[in-house]
């Protein structure tokens, strides 16, 4: 299994071709992004005008392997609020500066 893992906005840096893309296209080759992010990623194509089958299209050029967000995964997120709570992060700002939370957080920005 891939030890890089991707979120939806570095995914769309990619697709958007923004700054720091050029970091994310150089590990996204196999990497591992979460259902919930590809649901994410997915949602943010179509609300931008794109069909679906046009938005696995655009994200097919990019070999990432899409992971299930399951109980486990879910377990292992909820518990990281003892980490994070006292940066007053929420679930969905879990891509963290200044934490030591036993994993490389590589910033495209």
């Amino acid at each position: 299994m891939s030890s890089v893992v991707v979120d939806t906005s570095a995914l769309l840096a990619c697709v958007n071709r923004e700054p720091g893309s050029d970091l994310v296209a150089a590990q996204i080759g196999g990497a591992l992004l979460c259902s919930v992010n590809y649901a994410e990623t997915i949602s943010v194509l179509i609300r931008h005008g794109a069909t679906l089958e046009r938005a696995r299209e655009i994200l097919s050029v990019w070999h990432f392997e899409v992971i299930d967000f399951d109980a486990a995964l879910a377990e292992t997120t909820g518990a990281l609020i003892g980490r994070t709570a006292r940066k007053g992060l929420s679930l969905g700002d879990r891509a963290w500066r200044d934490l030591d939370i036993g994993v490389q957080i590589q910033f495209i920005r």
